[in-house]
């Protein structure tokens, strides 16, 4: 299922991309913000119905603004094929582990989030994650920062965390995370690198960061940070000083803004709850 999400994702984004050229001047990275924020708004109520994993909608976002703001190299049904082929070969390797005895039969069976399936938690969840990616998308646009989709990224990332307060820590360690993060990328991008070399600094850091996401969030970023930045440098070399700025900026942004909806939830959640009881 989240597979064929994810696909469906990068198709809407390829779409993006491929009728961006005919469109006005300025208008590309609105829509492409405005997409964001359906996208992580419908995507979030699916994955939580669902029980999918991990919680939240930060991949589908990213799948969708990511595609959406590169220049577009390939028809749509062409990248929906490619996104398509690395879900089967996901899942082929998923089950050659399954039979090579590698599988947790005794492991907890992920179960849709207590009370998905109401009308007020998908309202709850549709302003949320909207409101937050609607808002860093357009902030960051309008700052005119090049890449605002790592602002939307960055303010949904806070609202997958179980509880309010684990919400906020996330949001904090989102921005120390990307600021270490970024030293490290502007280390590892400060000498000559030929293109092999950049592409075996991916790959150990993609190694460390599924090493730590799970155990220290802001430790993971300290890798997810340069992974993501070599990955652009890597599709478009260009100067490394504005590339890292605007990395900085965007995460500030979208966690800022994410942490700010939190707060408002709960502002907002006993005044919600006080006119329920009296209806």
């Amino acid at each position: 299922m989240l597979g064929a999400l994810l696909v469906a994702c990068v198709g809407l984004g390829a779409l993006i991309a491929q009728l961006a050229p005919a469109w006005p001047t300025g208008l590309h990275p609105w829509v492409t913000a405005l997409a964001g924020a359906v996208v992580a708004a419908v995507s979030s109520v699916v994955i939580a119905e669902r029980g999918l994993r991990p919680t939240g909608a930060v991949f589908p976002v990213f799948a969708t603004t990511a595609v959406a703001t590169a220049p577009s190299a390939a028809p749509t049904w062409l990248a929906m094929l490619i996104a398509g082929g690395a879900v089967a070969w996901c899942l082929a390797m998923s089950a050659l582990a399954h039979w090579m005895g590698e599988a947790n039969p005794g492991g907890p069976v992920p179960a849709p989030v207590p009370g998905s399936g109401t009308r007020s938690f998908r309202l709850q969840e549709l302003s949320r994650y909207g409101i937050a990616a609607l808002v860093a998308g357009a902030i960051a646009t309008l700052s005119g920062i090049p890449s605002p989709y790592w602002a939307q990224v960055a303010a949904v990332v806070p609202l997958s965390a179980p509880g309010r307060r684990q919400q906020i820590e996330r949001g904090l360690h989102r921005i120390v995370g990307t600021a270490i993060g970024v030293g490290a990328a502007a280390f590892l991008l400060s000498f000559p690198s030929q293109a092999w070399q950049v592409i075996v600094w991916v790959v150990l850091m993609q190694f460390l960061a599924e090493l730590f996401v799970l155990r220290n969030y802001s430790l993971a970023l300290v890798f997810i940070t340069p992974l993501a930045l070599l990955m652009v440098f890597l599709a478009h070399p260009g100067p490394v000083g504005p590339l890292l700025v605007a990395r900085i900026a965007e995460s500030a942004i979208g966690a800022v803004v994410g942490i700010a909806v939190v707060l408002g939830a709960v502002v907002l959640e006993p005044v919600l709850r006080r006119r329920s009881d009296q209806s």
